[in-house]
C-alpha cells in the first residue's frame, strides 16, 4: 500500500503546468481534441504535441472498447476470494490467464477479501466448475460470489444536479478536480504566523521589545 501511495505521488509530482492543462483539454474533449488545435494552442510544434499526447495517455488514461456480454446471453460474476500465504499477486496473476476472467483487482478495506475477479459464465453449471477450480488453488482459502445484474445511476440528494452525471461522468470531474488541486501552491503568501509578523517587525523594535518578543514567540507568553 505504502508503494503504491508513494508511485501515486510520483506521478502526480512528474506533472508539469503543460501536462495538467493538455490532460484537462483530454478529458473535456474527451480525446476527441485533435493534435492539430493542441499544437496550436500551446504554441508548440505537433511532433512535440504528440510525444506529449502519447505519455499522458499512456500513464494516466483508461480507455476501453468493448461489447455488452448480457446481450450475448452471459452473466457477469464477481468473485470475492480470501488467500493465504502471501500468495495473493500470483493467485491474481493465473486469473488473469482464464478467458472467463474480466478483470482482477487487488483490494483494500475488506480485511478478508483480498482479490476482485469479475468473470463471465453462461450458466450456473461453468460458474459451478469455475468456482470449484478456483478453490483448488494454492493460496486461496475461500471464494463467495455475487452477480452484477444492472448498473444504477448513483444520486446526491444534498446535490440536485448529480443525478444527471453518470458514474463516468463523476470520475472524470473528480480527475479534474485533482488537478485543480496540483495546481494550488503549499501554502497561501497571505496566511502569517505571530512568529513570522514579530520577524517583519523586528527592524522597528527596541532591544527590550526584542528580548519581550522572542519570549512570546518561543514561549506562547
Amino acid at each position: 500500500m505504502i508503494s503504491n501511495s508513494l508511485e501515486l505521488m510520483t506521478l502526480s509530482s512528474q506533472l508539469s503546468e503543460e501536462d495538467r492543462k493538455m490532460l484537462k483539454l483530454l478529458l473535456d474533449s474527451e480525446g476527441r481534441i485533435t493534435s492539430q488545435e493542441l499544437s496550436r494552442q500551446f504554441g508548440v510544434s505537433l511532433n512535440t504535441v504528440q510525444r506529449r499526447r502519447r505519455r499522458l495517455e499512456g500513464v494516466y488514461f483508461t480507455r476501453t472498447y468493448s461489447l455488452d456480454p448480457m446481450k450475448f446471453g452471459y452473466r457477469r460474476i464477481e468473485l470475492l476470494i480470501y488467500t493465504e500465504g502471501g500468495r495473493t499477486i500470483d493467485i491474481g496473476i493465473e486469473l488473469l490467464k482464464r478467458e472467463e476472467a474480466i478483470s482482477v483487482f487487488r483490494t483494500l478495506g475488506e480485511r478478508e477479501i483480498d482479490l476482485r475477479v469479475e468473470v463471465l459464465v453462461k450458466n450456473n453449471g461453468v460458474l459451478l466448475d469455475l468456482l470449484e477450480q478456483v478453490k483448488a488453488i494454492k493460496g486461496v482459502r475461500d471464494v463467495v460470489w455475487t452477480e452484477l445484474i444492472e448498473p444504477i445511476k448513483m444520486t446526491n440528494p444534498q446535490n440536485p444536479i448529480s443525478d444527471k452525471l453518470d458514474i463516468k461522468q463523476r470520475s472524470v470531474n473528480l480527475i479534474k478536480n485533482t488537478l485543480k488541486t496540483l495546481e494550488r501552491p503549499a501554502f497561501s503568501p497571505l496566511q502569517t504566523t505571530p512568529a513570522m509578523e514579530i520577524a517583519v517587525d523586528l527592524p522597528k523594535r527596541s532591544s527590550e521589545e526584542l528580548r519581550i518578543l522572542g519570549r512570546i514567540a518561543v514561549n506562547g507568553q
